[in-house]
Formats: C-alpha cells, structure tokens, sequence
C-alpha cells in the first residue's frame, strides 16, 4: 500500500534531527522544536548566526556595451546575525568592469536577508516558510534604461557543515556606473504575497550614484528600479490545523549599505530586515 510509505514511521529521516515528525490523514508533516526555527525538514537554532555559501556566475552587458561582461565560479558568502535580521554578503572577484554598475543590486543579498527577517508576532520570515530550499528568479527594470537583469537563484538548504548553500546566476544588462562611484540606496518595504507554494513580491526603488570627487562636487543622480520576483517552494500541505500565513507580508529594509572594493574586487551588501504586517502608507505594489 503506497499510503503506508507516507508515515513518520518511514520517514523521519527527511524531518531535520532538530524536529518532530508527525502523521496527518494524508501523509507525514515536520516541525522544529522548541529553540529552533525552520520548516521542519531544515531547522537551526533560534538567534544563531548563520553562513551561507555559494558560487555566482554572470553574463552581463553594462551600459550600452555590446560586449558581455563574463564571469564564473564566482565566490557568495553571507553571513547573518539572526538577532538583527542583519545579513552581511560578500561577492568575490568581480571584474572591475562590472563591480560599480552592480552596486544597487543589494537585493541579491538581500533574498538572504529576508530569509532571516527579524520575525514580528505572527509572521514569518523566508526561512520559517521554505526551510532554505527555494527558487527565486526576479527581473529588474531600469527605468529609462533598455534592456533588463535577470537573476536566478537556487537554495539547496542546509550542507553537512551546516551551512546554507546558493547558486546565482545573473544575465542582462546594467546601466553603466562610473569607476568610483558610491551607491546610495534609501530604507525601503517590500510586500510579499503568499499563496500555496509560491511568494511573489515587487518593488520600486531608488539608488542615488555619486560620482568620484572632482574638485571638491561630487556630481550625484538619482535613478529608479523595478523588481519583480517569484519564489517557489515546497510546503507541507497535509497539516490542517496549522495556522495559515497571512497572505501579505511587509518586509522592512533599512541601513542598507554596498560598496565595491576594486584591490580586492569583492562586492558587498549589508542590509537589516524584519517582517511584519503591512503598514499604512507602504507601497501597494
């Protein structure tokens, strides 16, 4: 009888060693237990910090170069103070040609800091939802400029070192940045919308570009960017009584910081994230 396959009995090996396995009329659900957070399948302990690592390989025009900007096998490692919601991500070596123009994508760090949001009463943040196994792809937009990134990325959960494991991958095209410049990107929020399965959210942002000082004016631009995304997940559906999510969620960003150090051609994102129910005046996007 293939029912008797979807049991605790012959499962408990696919719940983490930190959760409880429990059978439901239709099939076997796991829950972290006390002290530990996750989806059951993967759980770490509440308020460790956390690594992720992984590798990140790009295709991508700058500007109106006709000439991709490749790179491969590229080092991403994030570290988290879960206490905070702050995530730290380290790219590295990116070429120097493309290093600056990839200066407001923070959001490619920022998927890790959503996964360990600072988690207000009743919400959830990424890594309660999908236990670090997920897909995301998004799309960004630069408004006034052709063409558009697209960015994939793979989370594989939780390796034997105990770490999270990430695969990036990004493809289009950026709008150039001068070599030198600094990247300023405001606070913002971000509504998530859950249905079984799948999280979807878009943004529109700013970033402010301040250009290497000449003379004592450091000219600075303001530009816009859209970012759409789709996160796909497997959850267990064989919990009835569990409460659902809220089918929105605001994620709040804010000290965002990015810079891109050309010696060692290392990009880096830091941002702090809560999650959280949506607030008057947030973008309806």
């Amino acid at each position: 009888a293939p029912l008797a396959q979807q049991t605790c009995a012959n499962n408990r090996h696919q719940c983490s060693v930190h959760a409880e396995c429990r059978d439901y009329a239709t099939g076997f659900c796991c829950r972290c237990v006390a002290n530990y957070t996750g989806n059951g399948r993967q759980c770490v302990a509440e308020g460790s910090p956390q690594r992720v690592n992984g590798k990140v390989k790009g295709r991508i025009f700058v500007g109106s170069s006709q000439v991709p900007v490749v790179f491969e096998n590229t080092d991403l490692h994030s570290y988290v103070v879960m206490n905070h919601g702050r995530s730290y991500t380290a790219i590295s070596t990116i070429p120097e040609t493309v290093g600056y123009s990839l200066l407001p994508l923070a959001p490619i760090g920022g998927i890790i800091g959503w996964m360990f949001a600072v988690e207000q009463d009743g919400f959830k943040n990424g890594f309660s939802i999908t236990g670090g196994e997920f897909t995301r792809q998004a799309e960004v937009t630069f408004l006034g400029h052709p063409g558009k990134l697209v960015l994939k990325q793979q989370f594989s959960g939780i390796d034997e070192h105990g770490h999270l494991t990430i695969s990036t991958e990004l493809e289009g095209r950026v709008p150039q940045i001068p070599y030198g410049a600094s990247v300023h990107i405001e606070p913002y929020t971000e509504l998530y919308h859950y249905s079984s399965s799948v999280i979807t959210s878009s943004s529109t942002r700013e970033y402010t570009v301040m250009e290497p000082d000449q003379d004592g004016a450091a000219p600075s631009h303001t530009h816009i960017y859209q970012w759409r995304q789709t996160i796909t997940f497997q959850e267990c559906a064989h919990d009835d009584a569990r409460p659902a999510l809220p089918s929105t969620q605001q994620l709040s960003v804010d000290s965002v910081f990015v810079l891109y150090n050309k010696e060692e051609r290392i990009l880096r994102y830091a941002l702090s994230n809560s999650i959280g129910p949506v607030r008057d005046g947030s973008p309806d996007a």
